[in-house]
């Protein structure tokens, strides 16, 4: 059965749950040494999971202290590794299609 990306995004699976795209630790200013700012927070979403569909929110980063350099750079972003750019479903649902595929030896 194929359900349209425009059905399949808002079907009742979602459970308000969000993932966040973050540095394990706050990057530090190359200039001040000081710790970042959150500078602001994308809500990206629905992405589509396995289990469930859920947002996501992005955190991007600049130094906050008046008068840095830094603070003139462009805000940092961690790199995505939920689900590949321009589109909306997961890593996950990309690696359980090609698992069919490959199974059905569907691999033109």
């Amino acid at each position: 059965m194929n359900i349209p990306i425009s059905v399949s995004k808002y079907l009742p699976r979602y459970k308000g749950t969000a993932k966040t795209l973050d540095f394990d630790e706050r990057s530090t200013c190359v200039y001040c040494k000081k710790l970042m700012k959150i500078v602001k927070t994308y809500n990206i979403g629905p992405i589509v999971g396995l289990s469930e569909n859920y947002h996501v929110q992005k955190r991007t980063y600049r130094c906050g202290k008046a008068l840095c350099p830094g603070g003139e750079e462009p805000p940092i972003k961690p790199t995505n590794t939920i689900f590949p750019p321009k589109s909306d479903y997961d890593y996950e649902v990309y690696a359980k299609v090609a698992e069919f595929r490959w199974s059905r030896k569907l691999i033109y």
